[in-house]
């Protein structure tokens, strides 16, 4: 059976950029590696050891959003969304009544009463024996698009049985945070995504999907960080360290278990970043 290591390395450096990256040789063992760059860092550290998530504050906080009412378009959206989504443990029963602003997971601006926010992660792991019973599930209604200046979309640790990534996200042009991490879609990533240009945190790991190339990556000029842990990555070839070398506000990338069968992509990647 083949192990997994992790490398940890930090070097100083004009800019700050957290990478983890995976490629296999077979028969070698998979290598993770996590690459720091950091400001005003001096000196090179090397040491095996296990990789520890990194959290980003990329959620909307709006402590006031119960006390407005939603718009009448938005709760309409809504409640098509709900009406979509299988949902066992009943975690959207607060999605009643007139103010949508107090439901469950919704947020929403203070001044306008636009929905800036749909946070509907599962609240346990999958580890965890609860994880089944809230997990939702379903299909999800493109009543989405008509929530206008939606920003943060969380679908995170949720059972949608090997759905595709609905196409219509595309059209979700405000949206600045999307994590579709460990909630059950598959078949490909659609290239359309590429067309939210405000998305700043792209989290689709741990998901059974694929993708053709990278390519359609350069057009979030906006993306701060990404994470495609477990995506299948074999058919971009070496072509993806040309694509996300164009993502100039990148700080954070997670290409762990993606099949990238060239490691000296990875070495391109790094020596282009030196």
């Amino acid at each position: 059976m083949s192990t997994v290591k992790s490398i940890f390395v930090l070097i100083g450096f004009h800019t700050g950029l957290i990478i983890s990256l995976g490629f296999n040789q077979t028969p070698e063992p998979t290598a993770c590696v996590l690459l720091i760059l950091q400001q005003d860092v001096v000196g090179l550290t090397l040491a095996f050891q296990d990789l520890s998530r990194v959290d980003l504050c990329f959620g909307i906080h709006n402590g006031n959003a119960q006390l407005v009412d939603c718009l009448d378009s938005d709760r309409e959206a809504l409640i098509d969304f709900k009406e979509g989504l299988k949902d066992p443990e009943n975690r959207l029963s607060s999605w009643r009544g007139n103010n949508c602003c107090q439901g469950e997971g919704i947020s929403c601006d203070n001044k306008t009463r636009d929905v800036i926010a749909i946070d509907l992660h599962n609240p346990f792991p999958s580890s965890d024996p609860n994880y089944s019973r809230y997990a939702l599930g379903g299909k999800i209604s493109p009543s989405l698009i008509k929530l206008n200046y939606l920003r943060h979309l969380d679908l995170s640790l949720n059972g949608f049985s090997g759905i595709p990534i609905p196409e219509f996200f595309q059209s979700l042009e405000k949206l600045q945070y999307l994590n579709l991490a460990d909630a059950g879609f598959g078949g490909k990533i659609p290239p359309n995504l590429g067309n939210i240009s405000a998305l700043q945190y792209f989290n689709a790991s741990n998901n059974c999907l694929t993708v053709d190339n990278l390519e359609w990556m350069t057009s979030l000029t906006s993306l701060k960080y990404l994470a495609l842990n477990g995506v299948d990555l074999s058919s971009s070839g070496s072509e993806w360290v040309g694509a996300l070398n164009r993502l100039s506000h990148l700080t954070e990338l997670h290409l762990q278990f993606c099949d990238l069968i060239d490691s000296n992509s990875f070495l391109n990647f790094v020596n282009h970043l030196l």
